[in-house]
């Protein structure tokens, strides 16, 4: 794994797979209490306003209506509603995480930092300000701090986003191991949720612990409903790890799977140019196509 192209390769492709991972993550954003089970965002909002209009003053209203615009990444319209709440009850509600990560949201980090360190010196366990407060950090360089508030986080029940965010943040900033020991952490946690252990695939291959990564790859394979991007990704780490016979037989098992697949289920995109990266790691040639003759 210390070959600078097969790491780029296997973040590339570490990448690529997150993206279809985490669309089957229905999760929360990290702290907030989800308002999905109201009804869509606008819905929500459209409600907490009508009722609104008839008791302007009820500021736990405004506030539901504040995580409304947070969970929906809606910056300013956050930061209005608490200016509303703290000058009709000021200091009712802690509204410090909020509004810090609206600030952030609007790119105004240092004032979000400030906010977010007088909140969480009121609050030091609150799970969604330590997240906000982390991402802010490490956008400002402070690393050490950044890492260590994820891992504060982590203190408290976490979601599977919330262990993919912090292994990913560790990642990046050259924590291989401890991002690996968040991963396993996170499996324990969320029983083996499929987007956590793709970044323990990934966290152990780029930790060198080949055979950690094969296991984690295993369960993958028989969580997902498709196989091949995992059967792939085996043949494709045991070449990066040098492992040139065990990754011939890697391709040729797939390269066989594939051909067993009916002509129409193997017509899919993706699995034409599966078969295709198969073939090139064979070195086996496209067979020529049939052209069929004219009809008279």
């Amino acid at each position: 794994m210390s070959v600078p192209s097969s790491l780029a390769l296997a973040m590339r492709h570490h990448r690529l797979l997150s993206r279809i991972a985490l669309v089957l993550l229905l999760v929360s954003p990290i702290g907030i209490p989800s308002l999905r089970g109201h009804g869509a965002y606008h819905d929500v909002v459209a409600d907490l306003s009508s009722r609104l209009l008839v008791t302007p003053g009820d500021v736990d209203l405004r506030m539901k209506l504040a995580a409304a615009h947070v969970e929906h990444g809606e910056w300013q319209p956050c930061l209005d509603e608490i200016a509303r709440i703290e000058k009709l009850a000021p200091g009712r509600h802690a509204t410090g995480a909020f509004m810090g990560r609206s600030l952030a949201g609007l790119g105004k980090s240092e004032e979000a930092l400030s906010v977010l360190d007088a909140h969480l010196a009121q609050d030091p366990d609150d799970q969604f300000a330590l997240v906000a407060r982390a991402r802010v950090r490490l956008k400002l360089g402070q690393v050490t701090g950044g890492l260590e508030d994820y891992r504060t986080a982590l203190m408290n029940p976490a979601t599977a986003e919330l262990y993919v965010e912090t292994c990913e943040a560790l990642r990046r900033n050259g924590e291989g191991k401890a991002a690996l020991a968040v991963a396993e952490e996170g499996l324990k946690a969320c029983k083996a949720d499929p987007a956590i252990l793709l970044c323990a695939v990934e966290c152990a291959a780029e930790a060198g612990e080949v055979e950690a990564a094969l296991v984690h790859l295993d369960q993958l394979q028989r969580a997902w409903p498709r196989p091949e991007p995992w059967m792939q990704r085996k043949a494709e780490l045991l070449a990066e790890a040098g492992r040139a016979t065990e990754a011939r037989d890697a391709w040729r098992v797939l390269h066989d799977h594939l051909l067993a697949l009916p002509n129409l289920e193997r017509a899919q995109p993706f699995l034409v140019e599966t078969l295709a990266t198969c073939r090139r790691a064979l070195g086996i040639e496209a067979p020529v196509g049939v052209v069929a003759p004219p009809a008279n």
